[in-house]
């Protein structure tokens, strides 16, 4: 994996990057930023480096939702148990008239929430590739080939190092008042899924 590439590649083209940037701070609109990270990916896919295009708007928009929409899909385990734990404890809590109780009893599901959380952050990355590889939202869910992918060094080593820009992207630009934490999601996005859709055209 080319990590210099990938760190240049968000300064490629500025205008782009600011229209990017722009449309990324406003809810709703977003996901035409989503879009076109997703349109970045597709490109490394295809062993290419350079910025797409802004046009097909529609399209960009379709497909930002449409990950949004996936993200959501592998999280519903997590919700699920997550307010089973909320919901189980206050029960609880109340029958018993002690917090501590509650406590006890929802905090293992909450730690499993959380674990499950966890997971589905590692492997969605992975499903948006696939969706992206074809834009077939049924490939998103080929569990088999996510499975085969996200099990190897490559992949968790793309996944920790995109991690780690997001988290020092995000907490450096955050200074900037109100659009901090947005410019840097942008820029961190562009080299995040170029860095894992590199690992992914190395997977074997």
């Amino acid at each position: 994996m080319d990590y210099q590439q990938a760190i240049k590649r968000p300064f490629l083209d500025i205008k782009k990057l600011l229209i990017g940037i722009v449309l990324n701070i406003i809810p709703i609109v977003n996901f035409l930023s989503v879009g076109y990270l997703l349109e970045t990916a597709k490109l490394t896919l295809n062993k290419k480096n350079n910025l797409p295009e802004w046009k097909d708007w529609w399209t960009l928009f379709v497909h930002g939702l449409l990950t949004f929409v996936i993200g959501a899909i592998y999280m519903i385990p997590a919700m699920v148990v997550g307010i089973s734990a909320v919901g189980v404890g206050v029960i609880k809590g109340v029958l018993m008239n002690s917090v501590l109780e509650g406590v006890e009893t929802g905090g293992p599901l909450l730690i499993s929430a959380l674990i499950l959380v966890l997971v589905a952050s590692y492997i969605v990355p992975m499903a948006t590739l696939l969706y992206v590889k074809n834009w077939k939202f049924s490939s998103a869910f080929s569990f088999g080939e996510i499975f085969e992918k996200v099990l190897t060094g490559k992949y968790l080593v793309a996944w920790l190092i995109s991690l780690v820009i997001g988290i020092v992207a995000i907490g450096i630009l955050s200074i900037i008042p109100f659009l901090g934490s947005e410019i840097g999601s942008f820029i961190a996005g562009i080299i995040s899924f170029t860095i894992l859709a590199q690992a992914y055209n190395e997977i074997k």
